[in-house]
């Protein structure tokens, strides 16, 4: 059994020659809270991106793209929304970032 492999920034993944199935489990960019209403004193967070974990049939030796997304940026001060969490895509599959 090959060890898991922790993917923390964008890239390619080879498959190692003694892989025959795997499991790939991540998540969309979390969108971030809104700006502080001073007026009202609240502020909303954003939403968790959009998880999933499922199995493929990996080619030993082929190489996979993948992109690890990033967090929405606060909002600013004031009623203001924060920004989108990206898309996180591992082999074509998409699991999208969620609103700010």
């Amino acid at each position: 059994m090959t060890a898991p492999a922790l993917l923390t920034v964008s890239g390619n993944w080879t498959v190692p020659w003694a892989v025959c199935d795997y499991r790939v489990s991540g998540t969309g960019g979390g969108g971030a809270g809104g700006g502080v209403d001073a007026a009202a004193a609240t502020a909303a967070s954003g939403l968790a991106g959009i998880g999933a974990t499922w199995a493929m049939t990996p080619t030993p030796g082929a190489t996979m793209a993948y992109t690890i997304a990033a967090g929405g940026t606060p909002g600013a001060a004031g009623a203001n929304p924060g920004g989108n969490g990206g898309d996180t895509i591992f082999d074509g599959v998409t699991l999208d970032g969620c609103a700010g």
